[in-house]
């Protein structure tokens, strides 16, 4: 396993997802500690391309 990062560029929620904003293009992830935590992730939904999100609303 890759030695936990946590790359300040990247913005972070409390929740333990991050998102890393280039331009209008946002990337999502999860944390370290959530990967450790879920184990393997069999499904996500992410937003429809083109929603708006705001910060601290639920993107999914």
């Amino acid at each position: 396993m890759a030695e936990a990062s946590y790359p300040p560029e990247l913005s972070y929620h409390e929740e333990h997802d991050w998102a890393r904003i280039d331009g209008d293009v946002a990337t999502f992830g999860v944390t370290w500690y959530a990967q450790d935590q879920l184990g393997e992730v069999v499904f996500f939904d992410p937003p429809t391309v083109g929603k708006s999100v705001r910060r601290g609303d639920p993107y999914a």
